[in-house]
């Protein structure tokens, strides 16, 4: 039961990937250094083109991924009329269950951010070639199942009355399957992008080391050993593999390699700059590592299934904070 509810929160949790574009005015910078021949122009690029597909992941993908499990497992009691509306849909008042970086829910309906202009088409097209099919494929599966959504109380309301057991159940034979091919697409899309922007990164830390700019690289690693345990376990959950052991183990491993990296930030030879961007990373950081104690505390005292849910969502999100955090910190500087 465990793994199942682990596994649920895999199919709605955001995509661990929320790296956002490294510069604030990425395009025009990126075509400067691309006319100086100045290292990191091709990883800047490639990163601009990205982040609508980021940002349609985080603000738009992941609340509709929530608003599908809440609904495909949504009681009886939403059906009861004499019941008040925060009676009948608690979950939508469970504010850990969704770990979104925004906190304006009528962005999930936003499809303009997951629907890309023609300039950002065009750069997707040049940058990145192999993604662009699939992010074509992925706006048309998104209005396909937006149209539908709109036709009931996917997204409850105030005035909105529920639906009937028989009309869900004559409903659902076309919708669930339509939703479901949405899924397939927008899992490969996240997959895709996630590595993409992983092997971005990784070019950009080497770089970094051959510049001669170690203090800088060094948080850029953490990050990136940070985001591939949060991988591990989520992979891990997805596939039912995930222990209490495991994850207690992948916990100690994170843990040390933060408690080293403080140790190398407070050195008297770290400029001023990557001792400010420590600063902004440390905290959420804390909370990261917090929320993932709290599960694996909460896990080896045999907690419900559904405080395990809550604590892996909340794990996620703050994941999801500290990589927003730490690319919103660098992104003027690289």
């Amino acid at each position: 039961m465990i793994r199942q509810i682990l596994t649920a929160l895999c199919l709605v949790v955001p995509l661990t990937v929320s790296a956002l574009a490294l510069l604030g005015n990425t395009d025009l910078l990126a075509s400067i250094n691309g006319w100086l021949h100045r290292p990191g122009a091709e990883q800047q690029a490639r990163a601009s083109a990205l982040r609508p597909l980021i940002d349609c992941i985080n603000r738009v993908d992941t609340p509709w991924r929530l608003a599908y499990l809440n609904y495909r497992t949504r009681g009886p009691v939403s059906d009861d009329f004499r019941k008040e509306f925060i009676s009948r849909y608690p979950e939508l008042f469970q504010r850990r269950r969704g770990p979104q970086l925004s906190s304006l829910d009528n962005e999930t309906r936003r499809l303009d951010l997951c629907l890309l202009t023609s300039a950002q088409k065009a750069s997707l097209h040049e940058e990145i070639p192999s993604m662009a099919a699939l992010q074509a494929r992925y706006a048309q599966e998104l209005l396909l199942v937006n149209s539908a959504t709109q036709l009931f109380d996917f997204y409850p309301t105030w005035d909105t009355p529920p639906s009937t057991d028989a009309d869900r159940a004559e409903r659902d034979t076309t919708f669930i399957p339509l939703a479901e091919s949405f899924l397939a697409v927008s899992s490969q899309l996240r997959k895709e992008v996630d590595e993409v922007d992983r092997q971005n990164r990784l070019v950009q830390l080497e770089q970094l080391k051959a510049r001669d700019k170690f203090q800088a690289a060094f948080i850029l690693e953490l990050i990136l050993k940070t985001r591939d345990t949060m991988t591990l376990i989520s992979d891990a959950a997805a596939a039912q593999t995930l222990n209490q052991q495991n994850l207690a183990q992948a916990i100690k491993r994170l843990q040390e390699t933060w408690d080293k990296s403080g140790d190398s930030s407070d050195s008297e030879y770290v400029s001023e700059g990557i001792q400010q961007l420590w600063r902004k990373v440390k905290l959420p950081a804390a909370n990261y590592l917090q929320a993932l104690e709290a599960l694996n505390e909460h896990w080896a005292g045999n907690a419900s299934p559904q405080q395990l849910s809550d604590d892996f969502a909340q794990a996620q999100r703050r994941y999801d904070l500290l990589i927003d955090g730490y690319n919103q910190a660098v992104g003027q500087t690289y």
